[in-house]
């Protein structure tokens, strides 16, 4: 009955906040595998935003050189354009030559025909005649195979560097098109990305919010578990002293020695100095041998008292105390409520003396009796 209560005590303190901290921290741990799900996605979308910045710069470089091959085109145009106004030159002049051969055979009348009959002839003059003549016919055959092929080449030119012009145009526009649609998509993804860490700093603070009251709640835990502990020990020491009101009893040797004994050194009223006489004993022990309370008792005194060094007193009832003095260690405090057999004190040395020991007194109605009768034989 008295353990169920003490339970119950104890429950009553912090049942309250079990199944808050319960519902806490199965929060907290979806709260942070909600963080870690978001922040996987984050360093994914990050890497996709890398790869994405990646390809743009490629794409970048190509429209670079792209433009470099357009300047390069540029300058070829411009260096046919100069060989073009070359040809032409070339072209007026060996048209200018041209007609003036044609005059020279205009103005002489030659034909074909006449020609041969001319060239025919073997003398002198006709052979120098003949020279000529065949001289301006081949520079006009050439004349006339150089302005084609001139007219040819040019032609030719113009076509390949207008080709290769148009299709480095077509390739521009068609990698800037592609460009610009990867502008808009790389401005998506870094929208996202933005939104996604804006939402994991969220989460982040939320996590950290429910952490703190987790840490709170703890503290509020035990804070009432401290409580309830001392509810219990209050109770229990109610307990203890209700089971001691009667105090100790008639003596009829009930009760163990408070020390492990070597021998008794004093006995009870026997001589101290001159007529005064002990009003306990004096048992000779152990330094430092452990001290127990005879009795279920509340320490009314523990301290140090002139002639018994460190003393405690017992109050057992209303009537009978118990007194232990010569201690070298204290181990409980005034109001304090002990139990029969609990450590109380170390043994010291006796006052005034090498010798270590114990002096034990049993007092009721304020004056002190014989020890002897209520403990064990």
């Amino acid at each position: 009955m008295k353990k169920s209560y003490l339970w119950w005590v104890l429950c009553f303190g912090v049942a309250s906040h079990a199944t808050e901290l319960s519902s806490l921290q199965t929060q907290i741990v979806q709260q942070q595998n909600k963080v870690r799900t978001q922040e996987q996605a984050k360093n994914s979308l990050q890497q996709e935003v890398l790869d994405f910045q990646d390809a743009l710069k490629a794409l970048d470089l190509q429209l670079q050189e792209i433009s470099e091959s357009l300047q390069k085109n540029e300058k070829k145009q411009k260096e046919l354009q100069k060989k073009q106004q070359k040809l032409t030159q070339d072209f007026e002049q060996q048209k200018a030559e041209l007609h003036e051969i044609s005059i020279v055979l205009y103005k002489a009348k030659l034909t074909p025909g006449f020609l041969e009959k001319i060239f025919a002839g073997g003398d002198k003059h006709t052979t120098v005649l003949k020279n000529h003549f065949s001289y301006l016919l081949q520079k006009k055959a050439k004349l006339l195979k150089s302005l084609d092929e001139t007219q040819h080449l040019l032609l030719n030119q113009q076509q390949q560097l207008l080709v290769q012009t148009n299709a480095i145009h077509q390739q521009k526009e068609e990698l800037q098109k592609v460009l610009a649609q990867k502008k808009i998509i790389e401005k998506n993804y870094l929208q996202s990305l933005s939104n996604l860490q804006q939402q994991l700093i969220k989460e982040r603070q939320k996590l950290a919010q429910l952490q703190e009251n987790e840490r709170a709640l703890r503290a509020k835990i035990a804070e009432a578990e401290k409580r309830a502990a001392a509810q219990v020990l209050q109770a229990q020491q109610k307990a203890l002293l209700a089971s001691a009101q009667k105090g100790l009893g008639l003596p009829h040797h009930q009760y163990a020695y408070p020390v492990k004994s070597l021998g008794i050194l004093h006995q009870f009223g026997s001589h101290q100095l001159g007529e005064l006489r002990w009003r306990g004993m004096v048992l000779s022990a152990s330094q430092n041998a452990p001290v127990r309370a005879i009795y279920t008792g509340q320490v009314i005194f523990a301290g140090k008292l002139s002639g018994y060094g460190l003393m405690v007193i017992l109050k057992h009832g209303k009537n009978d105390l118990t007194l232990y003095g010569y201690n070298q260690k204290l181990l409980v405090k005034t109001g304090d409520v002990v139990s029969t057999g609990q450590e109380i004190a170390y043994v010291g040395t006796i006052s005034g003396q090498a010798q270590t020991g114990l002096y034990f007194e049993i007092s009721r109605y304020g004056e002190g009796v014989d020890p002897l009768g209520f403990l064990k034989k």
